[in-house]
């Protein structure tokens, strides 16, 4: 049974592997989505069909993801829509980032 959609996103992921991924799992959690590559393309999606949300599939935090969104919000039909950042299709963890934990002794 196809299940009921309930809004209409656009999908954002240059990887050829992960952006089905990706889209399936949103699909499955309601959403109609747009799978597009870059930021024209997700522009002209919203102008053809509008949207409730934008998905980026991206490293959040890396200079690469800040220009991506600082493209979307300069674009006149995406500025508008919430930005959701998406985390690894697989569920693989992300990588270690060199912090060290603290002991909790005389907290």
């Amino acid at each position: 049974m196809e299940p009921q959609r309930y809004a209409r996103a656009i999908l954002i992921d240059g990887d050829a592997t992960s952006g089905p991924l990706s889209r399936m799992r949103l699909q499955d959690r309601g959403y109609s989505v747009t799978l597009v590559r870059d930021v024209p393309a997700a522009a002209a999606a919203a102008r053809s069909a509008p949207a409730a949300v934008i998905f980026v599939q991206a490293d959040p935090g890396t200079a690469e993801t800040s220009r991506l969104i600082q493209a979307l919000k300069s674009e006149d039909t995406t500025r508008h829509l919430p930005i959701q950042l998406l985390g690894s299709p697989t569920g693989s963890a992300p990588a270690p980032k060199g912090l060290n934990s603290v002991a909790r002794t005389n907290w």
